[in-house]
């Protein structure tokens, strides 16, 4: 689950962004091209009037003018850099406003080229496509720009950012709410191996699996039930075969005494322990603590000095 709603924040991020920023370059593109309509109108208006301050009045009715049709800022630079009228700002206050010949789209236009530049605007305080082009009229050289304010297409952006933010968390939740019931239904034949094989180890042999699914978990839990019906079978045989060597041991009118490698005693049937008046357990003792019979402990001594196994890894008896 946390892989699953890791890689859709991931995605979500990363789609969200590229979506977010190639909108937005899509819109200043969109904006660019309409912008460049407006400029070259706008410069046939003003064609005929030279950008001196002394013509002030005229060219910033214009300028308002042309924003009003247009929808855009329009401003008018003399060659100097000087700004003769703007759109924004009134014809008493243009000699407050600072040269503009530094401004990068200004200075491409003074160049001979169309230049463009997206920035905050230190006249009103707001951000803004620029877009400037040379004036080549018989009423003298200069630069006519226009701007397109920039709010609307952040606040375009900034709901398209909440609907993909809101999109992820939708993601994020479907993705959680699949894991879940993905990993549950993988979980579950898990969950039947454990089960199954806590059975097994605490001596459940009759426990099974019976996964019946056709892929790996099914081929596993069909391996794991065929591991514990030999499991099964082994174990009775060996029961069987036990209950038949103590049927012989108990028949037998021999005593039969059973030591291991450790000298240990394993086995002691009914018939030693008559002969011998034993009454207590005595697996696990010494032949020697525990019966007490220096004869038999002799016997078993001969007994082992005749065998030929390993003493450290064969088992030994006597009888």
């Amino acid at each position: 689950m946390i892989a699953l709603a890791a890689l859709a924040v991931a995605v979500s991020a990363v789609s969200g962004l590229w979506v977010e920023t190639a909108t937005r370059q899509r819109e200043l593109l969109l904006i660019e091209s309409s912008l460049g309509s407006s400029a070259r109108t706008v410069a046939e208006l003003v064609r005929e009037l030279p950008f001196e301050p002394t013509r002030r009045s005229d060219l910033s009715e214009l300028a308002a003018r042309a924003a009003r049709a247009s929808g855009v800022r329009v401003t008018l630079i003399a060659p100097d850099g000087k700004v003769v009228a703007d759109s924004e700002v009134t014809p008493e206050d243009l000699d407050g406003v600072e040269s503009h010949a530094s401004r990068p789209e200004v200075a491409a236009a003074l160049a001979g080229r169309t230049g463009t530049d997206t920035r905050r605007s230190d006249t009103v305080g707001r951000a803004f496509l620029y877009l400037a082009i040379p004036r080549a009229a018989p009423s003298g050289s200069g630069v006519v720009r226009v701007a397109a304010d920039l709010s609307s297409v952040d606040s375009a952006v900034a709901g398209l950012r909440w609907a993909l933010v809101t999109g992820g968390v939708l993601s994020l939740a479907g993705a959680l709410a699949l894991s879940f019931f993905f990993s549950r239904a993988l979980l579950r034949p898990v969950w039947a191996f454990r089960s199954t094989l806590a059975r097994l180890s605490a001596g459940d042999l009759g426990a099974r699996v019976r996964w019946s699914s056709n892929d790996e978990l099914g081929e596993l839990a069909r391996s794991l039930d065929r591991m514990a019906e030999d499991l099964e079978r082994s174990q009775a045989e060996i029961v069987a075969e036990r209950d038949r060597l103590a049927m012989v041991l108990r028949v037998m009118v021999e005593g039969v005494l059973v030591v291991d490698a450790e000298e240990r005693i394993v086995l002691a049937n009914p018939r030693l322990r008559e002969l011998l008046g034993i009454r207590v357990e005595i697996e696990g003792l010494r032949p020697m603590a525990a019966l007490r019979n220096a004869e038999v402990d002799d016997a078993m001594r001969a007994a082992l000095a005749r065998c030929t196994w390993p003493r450290s890894t064969a088992p030994k008896s006597t009888g």
